[in-house]
C-alpha cells in the first residue's frame, strides 16, 4: 500500500528517522507546541530518532506523516493504531490526529491534510468510523474537527495530567458516510 498522500498545496510522506533533524530543529524553535499533545518533545537528535522509532514499534498498524508544504516539514498528522475489537465485540476504527507548527497555522495545512488522511483512511483502510481526541483548551482543534464535519459526541474529564494538572478532552466521530472529501 502507497503511504504517500498529496493534496493541492501539501505532500504527506510517512515520518522516517532521516526526518529527525528538521524535526528536532521545529520543536526546539517551536516548544509551545507540548501544550496540546500528550507527549513532550524530544530534546535531541538522537531523541528524535528513538521517539520515531519507538513510535514505529509500537504502534505497527500506525501511520504518522510529515506535512510538506515546498518540501518543508509544517507538522504531521496520524491514523491509528486500528481497532478492531474483541471476543465477539467487533468494530472498525482508529484516532486520527495532527499538529502544525507555529509559523504554519492559520494556512488550513491541518485542515488539508487531515481531509487526505480521512479519505486514505476510508478508501484504502476501509474504516468505518475515525474518532479525534481534542484538549477542550486547543480551540484552533475544535474548528479543524468543525470544518472536516466530526460529531462532537462527548466530554472525557481529566483525560491528561500534564504538569500536574489535569486537562479534559472532547471526543468527536465522523463517520464513513458522513465524510466528505472536498
Amino acid at each position: 500500500m502507497d503511504y504517500q498522500l498529496s493534496t493541492a498545496r501539501l505532500t504527506l510522506d510517512p515520518i522516517t528517522e532521516s526526518d529527525a533533524e528538521e524535526l528536532f530543529e521545529l520543536f526546539s524553535q517551536y516548544p509551545e507546541i507540548d501544550q496540546y499533545m500528550n507527549w513532550a518533545s524530544p530534546t535531541s537528535v538522537e531523541e528524535t530518532k528513538a521517539f520515531i522509532k519507538e513510535f514505529t514499534d509500537l504502534f505497527p498498524d500506525k501511520v504518522t506523516w510529515s506535512i510538506r508544504k515546498d518540501g518543508q516539514i509544517v507538522g504531521g498528522a496520524s491514523i491509528g493504531p486500528k481497532v478492531t475489537g474483541f471476543h465477539t465485540f467487533k468494530c472498525n476504527y482508529a484516532p486520527i490526529a495532527y499538529w502544525v507548527f507555529r509559523p504554519f497555522e492559520n494556512q488550513d495545512y491541518a485542515t488539508e491534510a487531515s481531509r487526505a488522511v480521512l479519505k486514505f483512511s476510508f478508501e484504502e483502510l476501509k474504516l468505518d468510523k475515525v474518532e479525534l481526541k481534542q484538549m477542550v483548551i486547543n480551540k484552533a482543534s475544535e474548528r479543524i474537527a468543525e470544518k472536516l464535519g466530526f460529531r462532537k459526541v462527548g466530554l472525557q474529564e481529566r483525560e491528561l495530567w500534564m504538569d500536574g494538572k489535569p486537562y479534559d478532552r472532547h471526543l468527536w466521530e465522523l463517520l464513513h458516510e458522513n465524510f466528505n472529501a472536498s
